[in-house]
């Protein structure tokens, strides 16, 4: 393994986890009130479109981690999105 591909996984592991404790929080409270619509709908779209370039590359450590954070950025998006036609309804 080559420093280059270290430092992909390092990269990798530090961004995914970084944003965990925000789906965590999310996730457990069911409020999304303070967070951006539109920044949860462009981090979803940016880390689909990282998954989509990793797949293909055939880079796996940026498919992983952009897998896994899209996932997570879907789940708070859909509470998000439920929380504002709450609210408009």
């Amino acid at each position: 393994m080559t420093y280059l591909s270290i430092l992909g996984f390092v990269a990798a592991a530090l961004t995914t986890a970084a944003f965990i404790p925000q789906a965590v929080k999310t996730i457990r409270t069911g409020s999304a009130e303070d967070l951006s619509l539109a920044t949860f709908s462009m981090l979803l779209a940016g880390t689909l479109c990282w998954f989509a370039y990793g797949y293909g590359i055939g880079d796996v450590p940026l498919m992983a981690a952009n897998g896994i954070t899209a996932s997570l950025a879907a789940v708070i998006f859909a509470i998000k999105v439920q929380a504002v036609l709450r609210k408009q309804g």
